[in-house]
């Protein structure tokens, strides 16, 4: 009876050692289907895959964190310091990213017993995010590859749970980012940056479970309230306005998202102004995420919320994601209401800081070598040269006419030809004075004869006649060779024949004093200069210059200004001033009408005053003119 009721009451303790067994194991089994990968998942997943292996004599965890290191999560049994043989598993494992087993090692404490530890990663999109090790006192290759295969199997659900939370993460952050954009495109579609900012505070604080979003701005280094949710008319210097101004520059000041009463898994932050806050609206928490634009802290968003809307972590979430998408938005909308004073300012703030901050080496060096050209250019003074069209004349422009009336018999020159003083040009038909002449040269034979008769028969009355008559005959013969020598046309200098052309004109009858030709001398010229009527007044008489003509663009030809025509006359386009100079340098190759460019020097000038003085002065006269 007795062996009975013992038996009995052992029976007894067995059954409720089973019961507590089994309402462990619904327990366990919750949370690793409710739990997602985390301390409580690892501790449950664990325990039941050290009870379901044979041999078990202590088991290790490892999870990769949320910053990315590998550390062990759970141990089993519970309090368990692990081993160097599982340790060394675990190792190996994460080297060979493979499963890895250390089989007949003796363990510590037991001489007799030979134990085997087995690692087995977890990889998900290449990279290991867990390795489970088990240890038995099973050894040999069987015990480890039976420990292998089952670590294998129940290894699927650490891959199911990493990928139920990642799934989890993307819905998330998907339904965030489209909360976000679609605050965004309400943002955009409202006119001017006031209403706009009212719109975000507004439609975030209906998507949320806030009670009140506000948005700051930053302006002189300082946030200033410009929008409250919902529409509510604020003035700035109320006290919860001001308030919200200064949680506002708490978070903006420390560069990060400021949440009061702070999170546990958040270091130590400056919150005074924040709890200053709560204590006036009475809130449970209030967060503020910076607005960022254009890598700068542009503005800060302020949400509270209350007891019963208790924010959680996907509040937080969703209120950076929308800051993140809406603060250029606004900035955007901010600058496109900025004046265009306020534009250059800023740009000018901006250039400034590139200019004298840290970083863009060759900004630097392109702006100290402006800098110093533009010294250079306003310090370094040469000589200012007036640029002009010229063409080159003889000095002396000699008209060769005609010195009677009559008929061209022959040519000897034309325009262009190099002559000698006396060489014939052209000549005149002289065939009526020659005739003439004889005529005369009978009549005078003829009152000489008569003479002759005359003094032999002593008539003295009717000699004095006939020696009258003769002088007459040889006057008219002096006069007719005269004529007959002014049909030869000859050259009256060594020149060169500038105009005239007779070749075409044999037989055609010509007038006197009609022009014949034009001959300008070798070796003296001027220079006819057509300067500027805005540069007219730097040149005077005695300045020197140098010209170059398009048909001998190697050779400088020096010369002195003599004279300036007070008389504008349009050339090409614009006033200008004829100016004559005299040539200082002649070559054999000159030849009158060339044409060119001369370079007039009218003293020293800055280099910078140079190049920019035409510019300056028409300027200075256009806005004269508009000038009222």
């Amino acid at each position: 009876m007795v062996t009975l009721g013992a038996s009995a009451a052992g029976l007894k303790d067995q059954v409720e050692d089973g019961e507590r067994i089994a309402f462990l194991d619904q327990a366990l089994w919750a949370a690793l289907l409710a739990e997602s990968p985390g301390t409580k998942f690892a501790v449950a997943w664990l325990t039941l895959l050290c009870r379901q292996l044979k041999d078990v004599e202590r088991g290790l965890l490892v999870l990769r964190g949320p910053d990315g290191e590998l550390s062990p999560a759970a141990r089993w049994p519970d309090g368990d310091r692990g081993s160097s043989e599982i340790a060394q598993a675990v190792a190996l494992c994460l080297e060979h990213k493979q499963g890895v087993a250390n089989v007949n090692r003796a363990s510590a404490g037991r001489d007799a017993a030979q134990t085997s530890a087995v690692a087995y990663p977890v990889s998900i999109g290449g990279q290991v995010q867990a390795i489970v090790g088990i240890e038995t006192l099973s050894g040999g290759d069987v015990a480890a590859r039976e420990l292998m295969r089952g670590l294998r199997w129940s290894a699927g659900w650490l891959e199911l749970a990493f990928l139920r939370g990642k799934n989890s993460d993307l819905a998330a952050r998907l339904s965030r980012t489209t909360i976000a954009l679609e605050i965004v495109a309400l943002i955009q579609g409202a006119k001017g940056f006031d209403h706009q900012a009212r719109v975000f505070a507004t439609e975030l604080a209906n998507r949320s479970t806030a009670t009140r979003v506000a948005v700051g701005w930053i302006k002189r280094r300082s946030c200033r309230v410009i929008a409250v949710s919902h529409g509510i008319a604020f003035s700035k210097r109320m006290e919860l306005i001001v308030k919200i101004a200064d949680a506002m520059d708490e978070a903006a000041d420390q560069a990060q998202t400021v949440m009061f009463p702070p999170p546990e898994t958040i270091g130590a932050l400056v919150t005074r102004a924040h709890a200053a806050l709560l204590q006036k609206t009475q809130a449970s928490v209030a967060i503020s995420v910076p607005l960022v634009a254009q890598d700068k802290i542009a503005g800060v968003l302020l949400a509270e919320f209350d007891s019963q809307t208790h924010p959680a972590q996907q509040d937080v979430d969703l209120l950076e994601a929308v800051a993140a998408l809406a603060a250029p938005a606004l900035d955007t909308s901010r600058a496109a209401e900025r004046n265009l004073f306020i534009h250059a300012y800023l740009a000018s703030c901006a250039a400034a800081a590139r200019l004298f901050g840290a970083g863009h080496l060759g900004l630097k060096l392109a702006s100290f070598a402006v800098i110093a050209l533009t010294v250079f250019f306003a310090l370094f003074k040469t000589e200012y040269r007036i640029s002009a069209r010229a063409t080159v004349e003889g000095e002396v422009r000699r008209t060769i006419a005609a010195s009677i009336d009559g008929y061209v018999a022959s040519e000897h020159a034309r325009a262009g030809q190099s002559v000698k003083e006396g060489s014939v040009l052209a000549s005149l038909d002289a065939t009526e004075f020659k005739l003439q002449r004889l005529r005369a040269i009978a009549v005078r034979e003829q009152h000489q004869l008569e003479l002759s008769k005359n003094l032999a028969a002593g008539q003295r009355a009717d000699v004095n006649i006939l020696g009258a008559q003769i002088d007459e005959a040889e006057a008219q013969i002096a006069l007719l060779d005269d004529e007959i020598a002014r049909t030869t046309i000859t050259a009256p200098f060594d020149g060169i024949v500038l105009s005239g052309d007779l070749s075409q004109s044999i037989g055609a009858p010509v007038q006197r004093a009609q022009t014949l030709f034009e001959i300008a001398p070798l070796d003296a010229y001027r220079v006819i200069l057509r300067i500027p009527d805005f540069d007219i007044d730097r040149v005077k008489p005695g300045d020197h210059g140098t010209l170059t003509l398009s048909a001998l663009p190697d050779d400088r030809f020096s010369f002195a200004v003599t004279a300036i025509t007070p008389v504008a006359e349009v050339s090409d386009g614009q006033n200008a001033f004829r100016v004559e100079g005299r040539l200082e340098t002649i070559s054999e190759r000159l030849r009158p009408n060339m044409e060119g460019v001369t370079r007039v020097d009218v003293g020293q000038e800055r280099l910078i005053w140079i190049w920019t003085h035409h510019l300056i002065e028409a300027v200075r006269i256009a806005i004269w003119s508009w000038w009222p």
